[in-house]
């Protein structure tokens, strides 16, 4: 008697876009590719739905969808909590360097790196210090009200405003920073370029990082 029983249908084949999703979407490698993963996920549902059971993949096209939007929320959270720790850094580092310049170590302060700028000469730091005393007696703190990132990769750069708060006054202050990479660290570092005490009355105090 002949043998009548049909083989098994083939399987239908794993959708390609499925598979490249979870594997963006579960093995993330920088920020964006758990979004990317998500994001074909979805594509890749659709398509495993439309094809009519020609495709497979349906689990791990949602599992790219579920894994890649936790991948990306979690790198978003940690990429704002970085960028926030970061400028708080900055900020106490700034008022920990304006505090060295005019009432402390002004040899400690840290001058850019710029090829096309020098540290300013120590009698013209000293001057500046005089100055300073002169108009509003010792420096008390320095109170950062605004801090803004600037210039570009290559050349970051960091400028606050804020309020020095001294014996006889508290003035109006802006400074330009350097941002640079301590290797050994591996934290941003700021060097001081230029800073201005603002006074309408007296006439503005600025010490700068000459050209070379």
């Amino acid at each position: 008697m002949a043998n009548t029983t049909k083989p098994p249908a083939p399987r239908a084949p794993l959708s390609i876009l499925a598979i490249a999703a979870a594997v963006m979407a579960l093995v993330p490698c920088c920020p964006f590719t758990g979004l990317a993963g998500a994001l074909l996920g979805l594509v890749a549902l659709r398509r495993v739905r439309l094809s009519g059971g020609a495709l497979r993949g349906r689990r791990l096209a949602l599992a790219a969808v579920l894994g890649g939007s936790a991948s990306a929320m979690i790198w978003s959270i940690a990429w704002q909590r970085w960028a926030s720790a970061v400028e708080t850094g900055q900020r106490e580092q700034a008022q920990s360097i304006v505090h060295d310049l005019l009432a402390g170590d002004a040899a400690a302060v840290p001058w850019t790196l710029s090829p096309s700028r020098r540290a300013p000469e120590r009698e013209v730091v000293e001057a500046f210090r005089a100055e300073f005393a002169r108009r509003y007696g010792a420096l008390t703190r320095l109170d950062i009200v605004a801090g803004t990132p600037g210039g570009h990769v290559l050349a970051p750069r960091f400028e606050i405003a804020g309020v020095l708060r001294a014996e006889r006054g508290s003035p109006l202050a802006s400074a330009l920073w350097e941002v640079a990479t301590d290797v050994a660290l591996l934290k941003p570092q700021l060097r001081l370029m230029e800073i201005t005490v603002e006074d309408p009355d007296q006439g503005d105090l600025t010490l700068a990082a000459p050209p070379r």
